[in-house]
């Protein structure tokens, strides 16, 4: 359990990061992004 959690925190930051890179100003990349997180 404590794996998964520091897994889903490297995933988080690596999204957070990406989102910060790409700077995605549609609402559809917005929600495409985080629409894996949203099914966990």
């Amino acid at each position: 359990m404590i794996f998964f959690q520091a897994t889903l925190r490297e995933i988080l930051s690596i999204a957070a990061f990406y989102f910060i890179l790409r700077k995605p100003t549609k609402q559809e990349e917005v929600s495409r992004l985080f629409k894996p997180f949203a099914q966990l």
